[in-house]
């Protein structure tokens, strides 16, 4: 029965604050560098069949949709035996503006309607081809078209597809889909095939993943795409009219990035049986046959987040929260630690939101914050703060506030914990520090020991003598320092050629590389040897968070906001399972890495 590969992961997308001294002032530049950051984000193509199933007869679109470039062509469509493709007409121009990984930037799109259609019944592959972008060649994934004689079916499967109406933008949304058999033929299909032409293909709509199908409820996996898998759930049977429905589900989450109507292509399930050797070799059925159900396309309408009354310290979170703290413990020496555990739960971008920074809270001024350890899910997003009160006056642990955006409210809202008592303990033997000024009496207390100069006036000078051999004496060990180093090596040349040879490195690398993993690898090897650290060093580091630490390497804003949007992605495709579909262009990589050491590293 049924087989599925949890579905990849993609940029994860929020809106970030600047700090509040800082807000205004890049908020401003924001809005003025967004067409600059446009342009230097590299283009990219993406493209489907839409539908990806048709009747034998019927015309479908091969669209094609080129992000972030202002001008493209496509210079020849493949020849496919058995399907007719184009003619290429002139490319739609659409502009908007959308939140990534906390940036807003302005972004342009270029789209392509190319007429496809089959001269006969059968299943075709339309092989990658060129697409021209700002002077670059990209190039489409491979797709696949299933032509059919014959839309048998409607009254022998369920496809039905349920998502939300609307949804303001960065707010995480499921869409549920379910498909189903007559159980009269259940026992005869040996082959699911689901075709969603939108997956992955949408502008502005970023896949977050599935939600788990229980163990106990698991019914396999079926096929998705005709390449990919995708678990799903057992629902039982289903009556509908006089036929009895045997029922599966499966749930992706999803986040729009961009206002507007995200419109998805009509979707098909075909379900049938597919003979094999080892069915004739015993005698078994060898008729091949197929039924298809359809979903009719739908629209899925974006609202922007609202400016007017928007908090300065809005901390990227889209949905409805809830939070609680708990300390570790509540009666403490002054400056002991605490750890402090807030944890928020409920509906929206849990994953994503920037969690307050306590040492940025007035009310937090009387502790000593040390640092925090998170812990990231769809459901639940929990962060342990490592905080110390710094005297005896204090007597509870403020509320730590999150501001959000409450989508079912409409407006910005304060989230907060509760206040927690404390009991704070004086250290022992804290009293003070004794009276050291002039007008103190002193006595001596061991006998070696004066507490006025052994000569009155100025001290002696030293004579010329004494400082022509100490001169000599400095310059024989400068130059035996000297020779040490030439013989043993500088301990900071290999460091020093590490980093000019570690964008040549890189290029070697990603040329070679042949999946996301191995392309994450080489980029950390790279930002190590910027640094002068390890990879692992690099391995989950924010780059955000890095480049403001007080004691690292300065690396402008907007670099390790890209930064850290790469890293996201090649995070995403590693545990999506996306394997080689999931890599990034090299170019886009190296481009990257070259304003990395423009922009401090």
């Amino acid at each position: 029965m049924p087989t599925c590969v949890e579905a990849s992961r993609t940029e994860r997308a929020v809106r970030r604050v600047a700090p509040r001294s800082l807000a205004r002032a890049a908020a401003l530049a924001l809005a003025l560098l967004a067409p600059a950051a446009a342009a230097q984000k590299a283009p990219s193509v993406s493209a489907r069949v839409d539908p990806m199933t048709v009747k034998l007869g019927a015309t479908a679109a091969l669209v094609v949709v080129v992000e972030n470039a202002q001008g493209g062509e496509i210079p020849s469509l493949p020849s496919v035996d058995g399907l007719r493709l184009g003619p290429v007409g002139s490319p739609a121009l659409a502009s908007f503006t959308e939140i990534v990984n906390g940036r807003v930037s302005s972004q342009v799109s270029l789209t392509w309607r190319i007429g496809v259609q089959p001269q006969r019944a059968g299943e075709f592959l339309i092989p990658p081809f060129a697409v021209r972008a700002d002077g670059r060649e990209l190039t489409t994934p491979e797709l696949r078209l299933l032509a059919a004689e014959d839309f048998r079916g409607d009254e022998l499967g369920i496809l039905e597809i349920e998502a939300p109406r609307e949804v303001f933008q960065g707010e995480p949304f499921t869409i549920e889909i379910r498909v189903g058999m007559e159980t009269g033929i259940q026992g005869r299909l040996n082959r699911y095939d689901l075709a969603l032409p939108w997956l992955g293909q949408l502008g502005g709509l970023v896949e977050l993943g599935d939600v788990a199908v229980p163990a106990a409820r698991s019914a396999g996996k079926i096929l998705l795409n005709a390449r990919a898998e995708l678990e799903v759930e057992s629902l039982g049977t289903r009556q509908v009219g006089p036929a009895n429905f045997y029922v599966l589900r499966a749930r992706k989450r999803f986040v729009a990035t961009r206002p507007g109507t995200l419109t998805f292509p009509a979707s098909h399930f075909e379900f049938g049986y597919r003979s094999g050797g080892f069915a004739r070799l015993v005698g078994g059925s060898t008729e091949d046959f197929s039924y298809f159900k359809r979903a009719s396309e739908f629209a899925l309408v974006v609202k922007p987040i609202p400016e007017a009354g928007r908090p300065l310290d809005w901390s990227g979170a889209v949905g409805r929260f809830e939070a609680a703290a708990i300390p570790d413990r509540r009666d403490v020496v002054a400056g002991d630690s605490i750890k402090l555990t807030v944890e928020w739960t409920g509906e929206g971008n849990l994953e994503f939101f920037d969690a307050p920074d306590l040492a940025r809270l007035e009310a937090f001024a009387p502790f000593q914050v040390y640092g925090t350890t998170e812990r990231r899910t769809a459901s639940r997003r929990a962060v342990t703060y490592d905080l110390a009160p710094l005297d005896a006056a204090t007597s509870e642990i403020p509320p730590v506030p999150l501001v959000v955006f409450d989508t079912t409210a409409g407006r910005y809202a304060t989230v907060e914990t509760r206040p927690i008592p404390i009991r704070v303990r004086p250290l022992a033997g804290a009293t003070g520090l004794p009276d050291l000024s002039p007008t103190s009496t002193t006595t001596p207390d061991l006998r070696d020991i004066r507490t006025r100069p052994a000569h009155d006036g100025e001290p002696p000078a030293p004579s010329g003598g004494a400082l022509l051999v100490g001169g000599a004496a400095t310059l024989a060990g400068w130059l035996a320092l000297r020779a040490h180093v030439r013989r043993r090596g500088d301990p900071a040349a290999p460091l020093a050629r590490a980093r000019r040879r570690a964008r040549r490195d890189l290029e070697r690398a990603l040329r070679a590389a042949r999946t996301p993993e191995e392309q994450v690898r080489a980029v950390h090897a790279f930002l190590a040897a910027r640094s002068g650290e390890t990879p692992e060093a690099w391995a989950g580091r924010d780059p955000v968070q890095w480049a403001r630490a007080a004691d690292a390497p300065r690396l402008r804003a907007d670099v390790a906001l890209d930064l850290r949007a790469l890293l996201a992605r090649l995070d995403a495709a590693i545990w999506g399972g996306a394997s080689d579909t999931g890599r990034v262009d090299a170019r886009e990589v190296l481009t990257l890495a070259d304003r990395v050491a423009a922009g401090g590293l």
